[in-house]
């Protein structure tokens, strides 16, 4: 039995001959087998980098050591573990080793201090460093990321940055999640940096948070059933191109898209929607290959590869390609989309261009409506309506806003996005932004598919 249900969609299951371009979108999806309380777990290699600059002070601090604890409770002598913390120096509380005295560990958590600026760059260089000590293809390999601020020492360019986690996740094997807490922290850089570090994302509004989010982390970590997941579709180059990826970075080459997926934990869910165009001198059937290649941690302990092909048949009809829609991917394709004009809203909103911001928001509202008939049983799509609902009674009071409220409404927003996005919504850490959009009814839907 598979530890990975695998599927490819697409929006039609033929394309229609045409004198222009057509645009064709695929669906993948991948749903992570559940662990049984008898399955023997993979052992983790984790580095905690925890930011002790001076804004760290009061709760912030005592609340990651109370996280840092907890990770250290739940850690066995299989598992290694190592603690930096870093302000405009670094310092290396614990190197990378198994877990056998916690006492030991928890007592130097119990010492750090807040005080200094943020050398980030600093703090993410070490942390790979101690980790890449025990790295080892069967453990899980991730350094877990905490600030509060903004990198005003070392390198400071995001793209530095984000080459950097690429790099290490790439060629190393070992992932970043990035844990942002407060207002003050540039969002879109540890975004950025959890996407091109394989890890994940938590925005943490107040600071009593930290443990419970840590432990949402730290329970995906311990219930890995796949690692180093690598997806692979090709397709005939010469008449199909790959115009973007939803969902995650990709690497797109002439016939070939690429994705890293790293690793997936018990019950996860992880999605990509490709965009396609084909030529117009397209005059046969098109075939797309996928393989999914990861290593099974829940069962035989082995490389697996899985295939799929997929065959979109070139139909004369004028017509018939709509007729022959897929209703699942038709709403798959309203999710992504609209969640990609939803991060333009915010982007406008950063800039300050409320109203153009505002006006993008009534168009996305009505491409949503629009759309009712195509996803009346998705629940990913109705949160994402209340998620805009909510978003427009604070984009209408951000002119009056200070900045300590404006930025925190900018961090959820984006982070509601950046949920949705990831399939994530509905998973434990996505639990406090879903309880928000409760006060939000949903808009009233109904059936089949509306054609475009």
């Amino acid at each position: 039995m598979s530890v990975l249900d695998v599927r490819l969609e697409a929006q039609s299951e033929y394309f229609e001959n045409s004198e222009k371009e057509a645009e064709l979108f695929l669906y993948l999806e991948l749903k992570a087998a559940e662990t049984g309380d008898n399955n023997a777990r993979v052992p983790l290699n984790v580095c905690l980098v925890l930011d002790r600059s001076g804004s760290m002070r009061g709760d912030k601090i005592h609340y990651v050591k109370e996280a840092a604890n907890f990770v250290v409770d739940n850690l066995s002598r299989d598992d290694y573990l190592s603690l930096v913390e870093y302000d405009h120096e670094i310092a290396v509380l614990q190197k990378s080793e198994t877990v056998c005295d916690k006492n030991l560990i928890k007592r130097r958590i119990a010492e750090i201090t807040a005080r200094g600026n943020t050398n980030l760059s600093g703090g993410i260089f070490e942390g790979y460093e101690q980790a890449h000590t025990s790295v080892n293809e069967h453990r899980v390999n991730r350094v877990l990321l905490l600030s509060d601020g903004l990198a005003n020492q070392g390198i400071t360019e995001p793209v530095k940055l984000c080459a950097l986690a690429a790099q290490w996740f790439r060629e190393k094997g070992i992932s970043l999640s990035t844990f942002g807490v407060g207002s003050d922290y540039n969002e879109d850089l540890m975004t950025e940096l959890s996407e091109n570090g394989g890890g994940n994302y938590y925005f943490i509004e107040s600071p009593d948070q930290i443990p419970d989010i840590f432990a949402e982390e730290l329970q995906g970590l311990l219930t890995v059933v796949a690692q180093n997941c690598k997806m692979t579709l090709e397709f005939p180059g010469s008449f199909v191109s790959c115009d973007k990826v939803y969902g995650y970075p990709a690497q797109i080459r002439n016939g070939a898209v690429e994705i890293m997926l790293n690793d997936l934990f018990s019950n996860q869910q992880k999605a990509v929607l490709f965009k396609l165009s084909l030529k117009p001198e397209l005059s046969e059937d098109i075939t797309f290959d996928l393989s999914v290649r990861y290593d099974d941690a829940l069962e035989s302990m082995s490389r697996i590869t899985e295939q799929r092909q997929l065959r979109i048949r070139r139909e004369a009809e004028p017509g018939k390609h709509k007729h022959a829609a897929n209703p699942r991917v038709a709403g798959q394709i309203v999710l992504f989309t609209s969640n990609e004009m939803f991060s333009d809203v915010l982007a406008l909103a950063d800039a300050r261009q409320f109203d153009e911001a505002e006006n993008l928001l009534r168009q996305l509202k009505s491409y949503l409506e629009g759309y009712q008939n195509a996803v009346s049983d998705n629940e990913e799509i109705n949160h994402l309506y209340k998620s805009v609902l909510n978003y427009e009674e604070r984009l209408l009071r951000m002119r009056e806003m200070d900045q300590y409220e404006y930025s925190l409404s900018q961090k959820m927003g984006k982070y509601n996005s950046h949920l949705i996005a990831k399939k994530m919504a509905f998973s434990r850490c996505g639990k406090r932004i879903v309880e928000e959009n409760k006060a939000c009814s949903p808009f009233p839907l109904s059936v089949c598919p509306a054609s475009s």
